[in-house]
């Protein structure tokens, strides 16, 4: 069975091309950014730590991948930055991975980026929304985050969630395809 990144990975592929605008809303160490690259046009990326950009540069230089724009603000800010049809957005929330674990993504600014998406998916666009409940902060952000999907309209998006049931504490993904 598939780690829930793959999973995300693999739905995010049935819905871009070469000719797609992506976005990655936590870039973190740049594994989400680096296969939305290799699928995509071009990816803009998103995130608060300086480390996370400089991480996620470095392995799109290696990667010899240059259809990226890093921004070092937080998700909640994209419609600041972008106006344009995207056709996938990625979420990876909690903290930065051998990161600062006191600096992590929060349920108010989430839910901002993910309203101020929405508008810009493409019909039969998806966002995928991997969310780590194996810490406090996860916990509360996964809480405020399951309420607002149950609050989105069922016409116009469908919400499916992918999750290991037998594993508590374990990260799961959400998808919200727009129909």
């Amino acid at each position: 069975m598939e780690n829930v990144i793959t999973f995300a990975h693999n739905i995010i592929k049935e819905y871009i091309t070469k000719e797609s605008l992506t976005i990655d809303a936590t870039v973190g160490n740049g594994y989400d950014t680096v296969f939305l690259a290799k699928h995509a046009k071009h990816v803009f990326g998103f995130d608060i730590q300086q480390d996370a950009l400089d991480n996620t540069l470095a392995r799109c230089q290696k990667e010899q991948l240059d259809n990226v724009t890093l921004f070092l603000t937080s998700h909640e800010h994209i419609k600041d930055y972008l106006d344009q049809p995207i056709d996938a957005c990625v979420f990876n929330l909690g903290y930065l991975p051998k990161g600062n674990k006191d600096i992590t993504t929060k349920a108010t600014s989430t839910i901002t980026a993910i309203n101020d998406v929405l508008p810009l998916i493409s019909v039969k666009g998806v966002i995928t929304i991997t969310i780590y409940i194996g810490h406090e902060e996860g916990k509360q952000e996964q809480k405020q985050l399951e309420e607002f999907f149950l609050s989105l309209d069922s016409s116009l998006y469908t919400v499916v969630r992918y999750q290991h049931i037998n594993r508590p504490d374990a990260p799961y993904t959400v998808c919200i395809q727009k129909r």
